[in-house]
């Protein structure tokens, strides 16, 4: 049982009071949700806030260096002569400390089978 305000009716008693029809702010609702794109509150999850914010898809998509075409290392050679990347430039300092202290790789045509 649901329990109704009272009001002293004009006998001086208290009686239940009426609840005003409340169509005129339905409609008013309604036109609101239809004018602002919001959704009746029934208390329950919607997912209308993750809905409403911006789509990551595209700004994610222009981050990131186009892979459909060339490699970044053919486009990197292309606009600088001698340019290496990181693996590379590793190696070949590499190798030259190697070379110095005489550890090496061994010339062309001098390795271990041709000192037989």
């Amino acid at each position: 049982t649901s329990r109704r305000p009272l009001a002293r009716a004009a006998s001086g008693r208290w009686a239940p009071r009426a609840t005003p029809p409340a169509p005129a702010s339905k409609r008013l609702d309604a036109i609101g949700r239809a004018i602002f794109g919001t959704l009746e509150g029934n208390n329950e999850r919607s997912g209308n806030k993750v809905l409403r914010k911006k789509l990551k898809g595209p700004l994610l998509a222009d981050y990131y260096f186009d892979q459909s075409g060339q490699s970044v290392d053919e486009v990197g050679r292309e606009i600088v002569k001698g340019w290496m990347n990181d693996v590379e430039a590793r190696r070949k300092s590499q190798l030259e400390v190697l070379r110095r202290r005489g550890k090496g790789p061994p010339k062309k045509g001098q390795g271990k089978r041709s000192k037989r």
